[in-house]
């Protein structure tokens, strides 16, 4: 990074400032991402629409009544997970060219990402999950940051570490179960704070997002689904699931409320290609958010299953592609997603591009 080419004149910061304010002023303040608690890279790749798909552990999630379409036993104890936004990529470029103690370069590099949103997230889950039942424990850790002001250069942090065990329990019913209905029970406890860094803090050397989380907060919740499976050509699926019933709610370290998804799939198949087409309305009843924007609740996926050991993904989530790939070589298993988040009032608004690897180790 060439600092002198960050410092820019009084004239040149009154402009960017000027079309700075301009952009937030058309950003309605209560318009935020929607709280989750994990986003399946499966899921995300396929662009979050899994209400009628899930059928691995992602079901402990997005729908418990998949669990009742499970085949064998699944078992994943050893995994890690990361994701990290576009703009956090180009941060930690500029933050290696930052000495410690380095305050006027890291003053510049936060004026460079003013306007600017990053997220760092990264987990572990192990979990088991077979016909109609499932358990997990999901760690981790996530933060989320915004840039402002080119005269006091700062930003804004929200830190959390979550630990959430989940069980749930599907069951089916008629001629083939077509329809099975699945519940979860999950316990979440939040560690977190909403902390502001100045310049002089980001070039300390024992500078850390995730230090003085001394707040912490315990709730519980429930999730009910269902799936329907006609007998019909293509083998589709109907979905529905109510997420988090009676809210997650964390006080000060933020809420995740409950909300009603409906998803239909669709599984053709092409000789040895076995594909899925799905589509998702999520948060059907307005809960978890003051918009109104039908675009941010529509999602649309597909994956095709080339072979047993790869699978690639693509889809439409709140108006930005997304896309995601799974190679499984047995004692390795490595998924990787792409999606686009929008953190403004309406579908294609403020994107905010993120980035998904998970490895499982068998």
């Amino acid at each position: 990074m060439k600092r002198s080419s960050r410092i820019a004149g009084p004239a040149r910061l009154a402009g960017l400032a000027a079309g700075l304010a301009a952009c937030l002023a058309a950003v309605p303040a209560g318009a935020v991402q929607f709280p989750t608690l994990y986003p399946s890279p499966r899921a995300a790749g396929m662009g979050g629409a899994y209400t009628a798909v899930a059928d691995d552990a992602g079901a402990l999630l997005y729908n418990p009544a998949g669990l009742n379409r499970v085949e064998g036993v699944q078992l994943d104890l050893v995994n890690l997970e990361g994701e990290i936004s576009k703009d956090a990529i180009s941060l930690v470029k500029d933050l290696q060219d930052v000495q410690a103690n380095d305050v006027a370069g890291a003053t510049a590099v936060i004026r460079s990402h003013v306007g600017e949103h990053f997220r760092l997230r990264f987990d572990t889950f192990p979990n088991l999950v077979t016909r109609d039942f499932g358990v997990g424990l999901l760690v981790q850790a996530v933060a989320d940051g915004e840039f402002h002001s080119l005269v006091n250069p700062r930003v804004d942090v929200d830190a959390r570490v979550d630990t959430a065990g989940f069980v749930s329990l599907a069951h089916g019913f008629g001629p083939d179960n077509r329809l099975a209905l699945g519940a979860t029970a999950k316990l979440v406890r939040r560690q977190g704070a909403s902390q502001t860094f100045t310049a002089v803090d980001v070039a300390s050397e024992n500078f850390d997002p995730f230090n003085n989380l001394d707040e912490s907060q315990v709730d519980v919740a429930a999730d009910l689904g269902a799936t329907y499976r006609p007998d019909l050509p293509l083998e589709p699926v109907l979905g529905v699931a109510a997420l988090n019933l009676g809210d997650l709610d964390f006080g000060t370290l933020g809420q995740v409320p409950s909300q009603v998804n409906i998803g239909f799939a669709l599984h053709p198949h092409l000789g040895p290609v076995g594909l899925t087409l799905a589509a998702d309305w999520v948060d059907v009843t307005h809960n978890l958010a003051t918009d109104s924007d039908n675009r941010k609740r529509t999602n649309l996926g597909a994956e095709a299953r080339l072979w047993k050991f790869l699978a690639v993904r693509t889809g439409y989530h709140q108006g930005y592609y997304t896309a995601g790939a799974t190679l499984d070589l047995w004692v390795v298993k490595l998924d990787l997603a792409t999606y686009g988040e929008e953190l403004g009032a309406y579908g294609g608004q403020r994107e905010d591009r993120r980035y998904i690897a998970r490895f499982d180790f068998f």
